[in-house]
């Protein structure tokens, strides 16, 4: 009997400290679950902007197709904001519509466009919080007969 006192007293506090270990390792589990998700967050946020960018750029697209091919650089080329009025109205979407790009006003997009049709359109952003000051962008090259 004395020896199963014995053996009772040695292991008293075991229990907590399995407690304690186990409280650990569930607490670093959630630490790398909150991580994981602030990744996530980021990561599809990144993807929406790349999304809107490539939503833009093909609307200017599209209204360069069925716009007169002889008047595409008088109406589309454009840079920092100002250029002709087909250039005009996009960068009015592209700053205030729905899908427009974060900071977008710092970074104005350009058209490149020549006599020949070949278009270049360059639309830039920075993130919320992005901690590098390089703006992202998204170039598309075409021909447009």
């Amino acid at each position: 009997m004395k020896s199963n006192l014995i053996h009772a007293h040695h292991q008293s506090g075991s229990s907590l400290l399995e407690a304690l270990v186990a409280i650990l390792i569930f607490s670093i589990g959630i630490l790398a679950i909150v991580g994981l998700l602030s990744t996530s967050i980021r990561a599809s946020s990144e993807a929406k902007y790349r999304s809107d960018a490539n939503l833009l750029v093909n609307d200017v697209l599209g209204q360069m197709q069925v716009s007169d091919p002889l008047t595409l650089v008088a109406n589309f080329k454009g840079q920092l904001g100002s250029g002709g009025p087909g250039y005009l109205s996009w960068y009015a979407r592209v700053k205030n519509s729905a899908n427009s790009l974060p900071n977008a006003a710092a970074y104005p997009p350009v058209i490149d466009v020549n006599a020949a049709g070949n278009v270049q359109v360059k639309v830039y952003w920075l993130a919320p919080g992005d901690a590098s000051p390089q703006a992202h962008n998204l170039i598309v090259q075409t021909l447009i007969r």
